[in-house]
């Protein structure tokens, strides 16, 4: 979904489900904090309906770009041009003025009127926790719309499908946001990061070489804060340079011998969540409290005395890739 920002004019990609109400409505969930339901209050707030461009059948890089995290007053669309080289190809909206990717299978104009005027049920739908969650029956109102004016399509468009996957099924999708929160955490200021991969939204993990006291709770409360993982985050991980933070198996090894349960582990509360949060209390949900706690798990060496810390018994990393390197042929595994 494409909207622009009434006063700047910064325009906003992103991913939200639609459903299909009838021949010209779609409804609409955009959990709350989203960019592109900050832009539509924008609009609501003045009486005004939200123009708004909708693509399906986008190319798959257009698609990651556009779930991806980025800071507010960054737009998606210049974003997917950096990682591929050069501009998206857009065409001006000939209703709403906005861009519509050129290569998009499928596009429509249209607007979204205040939920005041117009709003319907939305869901149930199965949502990336695993649960079904989001829309009326995660907040107990009805949701917004939108109003096609517009229809464009290709003959026999190619459409892409991405269900929401139960968060323990086997990632096979290309994440940007792993990337971008190492982005986010450098230009923030945190030295000496090595390392950054999320298991699920939920699970983060950090790796860093500790340069000095604090550096770990740094590094901890910059991954909480960032745009890249701030919302839905659950726990967060901090682990040293020799831990890949892409091997859940490293991590944990990390977390049971180095992380003291009594002073290790930090809870920060009031973050921000999402009402597709299975967890959240169902009168925090009334009340739109749409907030919840973290973990930051600091399972690193403590500074102070990490050269008293026991050396670890396995071989390097150096050593064991290249003896996997050198019988590669036989081994049972990559």
């Amino acid at each position: 979904m494409i909207n622009a920002e009434p006063e700047s004019g910064f325009i906003n990609m992103g991913t939200y489900r639609m459903q299909l109400h009838d021949r010209n409505t779609l409804g609409l969930w955009m959990s709350p904090g989203q960019h592109g339901r900050m832009i539509c209050t924008k609009y609501w707030e003045r009486g005004k309906s939200c123009p708004i461009v909708a693509t399906f059948g986008q190319d798959p890089l257009t698609f990651m770009a556009a779930n991806s995290k980025l800071p507010w007053g960054q737009s998606e669309l210049g974003y997917v041009g950096g990682l591929r080289g050069r501009p998206l190809e857009v065409i001006k909206g000939p209703v709403t003025g906005l861009p519509i990717p050129a290569h998009a299978e499928v596009a429509i104009e249209g607007e979204a009127p205040p939920p005041g005027e117009e709003a319907r049920d939305e869901g149930p739908f199965g949502e990336w926790p695993g649960y079904y969650s989001g829309g009326t029956i995660g907040t107990g109102e009805p949701q917004p719309v939108i109003k096609v004016k517009a229809v464009y399509h290709r003959n026999d468009p190619i459409l892409q499908d991405e269900a929401p996957l139960w968060p323990g099924a086997y990632r096979m999708d290309l994440s940007l946001r792993a990337g971008l929160l190492w982005d986010q955490m450098e230009s923030a200021g945190v030295q000496d990061v090595t390392g950054v991969y999320n298991h699920t939204n939920y699970l983060w993990v950090v790796a860093i070489k500790q340069r000095y006291a604090g550096h770990a709770k740094q590094a901890g409360h910059a991954a909480i804060a960032a745009s890249a993982s701030a919302r839905n985050g659950r726990y967060v991980v901090v682990v040293d340079d020799d831990i890949d933070p892409t091997n859940l198996k490293e991590v944990l090894w990390a977390m049971m011998t180095r992380v003291d349960p009594a002073t290790d582990i930090e809870f920060v509360e009031g973050c921000w969540s999402t009402p597709l949060d299975p967890r959240m209390p169902p009168e925090k949900k009334e009340a739109r409290n749409h907030t919840n706690s973290r973990a930051i798990f600091y399972a690193v060496r403590p500074f102070v005395w990490r050269d008293k810390f026991p050396k670890v018994s396995r071989t390097t990393r150096e050593l064991r890739d290249r003896v996997v390197n050198q019988y590669k042929d036989i081994l049972p595994f990559p």
